[in-house]
């Protein structure tokens, strides 16, 4: 894990590189949405009312993380605007995703990245995520 203190914000890095982004809300915490995905179908037999659930795969954590690079903690934003670039430019490469008790490999994708308009040391930020390994259930 990097050096830096990860109990503010969610954070995206890489623990090979130690190439780190903190992500960060407007007055709270970056929101992150998130799911276990899975590939199921629930029916309703006709001669019954209890739900049978056909679960074919499950997958793991995924969904989208929003929020804004700042000038914050001793960062600048700049810095982290071009490392979360370099990880948008390699998406297909797993890094780690940490928000609460979660630190997560994860690939990335559907990115964006712009100035704010009340700040141009500030940027908005929001990307969707997939689990890629570690998975603390069986399938």
């Amino acid at each position: 894990m990097p050096l830096s203190d990860h109990s503010v914000g969610v954070w995206l890095y890489d623990a090979d590189t130690e190439a780190e982004v903190l992500i960060v809300g407007d007055g709270r915490d970056a929101r992150v949405s998130s799911a276990v995905g899975e590939n199921a179908a629930t029916l309703i037999l006709l001669t019954s009312r209890v739900p049978v659930r056909i679960v074919g795969k499950i997958r793991g954590f995924e969904g989208s993380v929003s929020g804004f690079l700042m000038n914050a903690l001793g960062r600048t934003s700049a810095v982290d605007r071009l490392t979360f670039l370099d990880f948008v430019a390699h998406q297909t490469v797993s890094r780690r995703l940490k928000w609460g008790f979660n630190d997560l490999p994860v690939i990335i994708g559907n990115a964006t990245c712009h100035e704010t308009e009340e700040n141009e040391e500030q940027y908005e930020i929001s990307f969707d995520f997939w689990q890629t390994g570690e998975y603390e259930f069986s399938s």
